[in-house]
């Protein structure tokens, strides 16, 4: 994860603030808008006794959209395409998955470091993790200075849980800004 310090004044921080504001009533006037156009929505009239021989029948296109205008979790499903576009489109879904085949993979050094790290290193374990980490492995080669496990969140721990992860990497630079 990457960390960067803001440039400029905090007017420039106001802007984004209020620039953020605008983007989100817009969002919300959106959701309202495809919410509406569900509610108006026009039905045919169905053909009596040809179930689907003629299409869809209009009793299942009624419940699909019933199941959409509540149902459905559009924040949901918007934010997992998001997160999956960023990969897709700057084409690292291959780059970020290596590390979980060759860790899985590992064979002599790369699988048992022969030297601790000096760097400092904090873990925030989520409990939905696909690969749990054990503290009695870890100690020995790398540099732990922080061990944070949490009771909720998984391994898109920004998306899923993002409070409890910025809060967990403030505490972690604190800590290191305080040591000197």
């Amino acid at each position: 994860m990457r960390l960067a310090i803001p440039q400029g004044s905090l007017d420039d921080l106001y802007d984004l603030n209020d620039r953020l504001d605008r983007l989100d009533r817009l969002d919300r006037l959106d959701r309202l808008d495809r919410l509406d156009r569900l509610d108006r929505t026009m039905w045919p009239q169905g053909l009596p006794g040809t179930g689907w021989a003629y299409g869809v029948p209009t009793a299942c296109l009624r419940e699909l959209v019933r199941y959409w205008r509540h149902v459905y979790d559009w924040r949901a499903a918007e934010t997992l395409l998001t997160n999956v576009m960023l990969y897709w489109l700057t084409g690292t879904a291959g780059s970020s998955a290596r590390m979980y085949y060759e860790r899985q993979h590992a064979t002599g050094r790369a699988a048992a470091p022969r030297e601790p790290s000096t760097v400092p290193t904090a873990l925030a374990l989520f409990p939905a993790e696909p690969q749990i980490p054990l503290r009695q492995r870890a100690e020995p080669t790398e540099n732990l200075v922080r061990w944070t496990e949490f009771d909720r969140g998984a391994n898109f721990a920004a998306l899923e849980e993002p409070d409890l992860l910025v809060d967990d990497v403030r505490a972690f630079l604190r800590q290191l800004l305080e040591q000197g």
